[in-house]
């Protein structure tokens, strides 16, 4: 379930990062949903959230739910973030930006808590082989957002695929998601953001494979 407000603060993050990346100054305001935001000075900007499980999605942006539980692979959002590029790729409603507007951006943001580097290797190895199924030429490009735990934010180029290992953007150090203020070992273990926070009586219940995921664990 889309959360609009968080959908805004990832879309004026990521113009500020291409404003000074490029040199040239970029700003956002809603669009007509397609697209999310129309992008000056040129251009719109598409963004997607992509977590572990429609139910994380849920538990992060509905204070209603008070538990989230899952069991089996972690790497899920590796799939997930392929299928949603593949999706939005070939979806035929973004016709009229392209023609008011040209090319857009597609901005896959990650919101999977868990998120780690096992995640990131599978996602990677996901793109080596990754053909989209029906490509309208919609997007000019496409970036994975996501945030390793004790890293600074990182911008990838997941679209168009040219050559691997995918470009990576760093944003600068002042623009990078601020962790919560946990234990330096449950920090390691535990990448929740702070706009996830707090999750006072709510809970998330997991049962995972220590083996690929070792920092999930913990020991005394």
């Amino acid at each position: 379930m889309p959360n609009v407000a968080s959908e805004a603060r990832v879309a004026e993050r990521f113009a500020a990062w291409l404003s000074q990346v490029t040199g040239r100054k970029h700003t956002v305001s809603p669009g007509g949903d397609p697209p999310d935001f129309i992008m000056e000075p040129e251009g719109w900007l598409e963004v997607s959230g992509i977590y572990l499980r429609d139910e994380q999605a849920k538990f992060l942006n509905c204070a209603a739910e008070r538990s989230f539980g899952f069991s089996g692979p972690l790497d899920e959002t590796a799939l997930r973030l392929i299928r949603k590029l593949d999706e939005k790729l070939g979806k035929q409603s973004y016709q009229a930006a392209y023609t008011q507007r040209g090319k857009g951006t597609l901005l896959l943001s990650c919101q999977d808590c868990f998120f780690d580097g096992v995640n990131l290797a599978r996602i990677r190895e996901a793109f080596a082989s990754f053909r989209p199924t029906n490509d309208r030429g919609f997007f000019k490009t496409a970036y994975f957002e996501y945030q390793l735990s004790g890293e600074e934010l990182v911008y990838e180029v997941v679209y168009p695929k040219k050559a691997l290992p995918m470009r990576r953007h760093r944003a600068h150090s002042g623009d990078a998601l601020e962790l919560a203020h946990f234990p330096k070992g449950a920090t390691h273990a535990l990448n929740l953001l702070q706009r996830f926070l707090p999750l006072r009586y709510r809970v998330i219940q997991l049962a995972v494979n220590a083996a690929h995921h070792p920092a999930l664990f913990f020991s005394r």
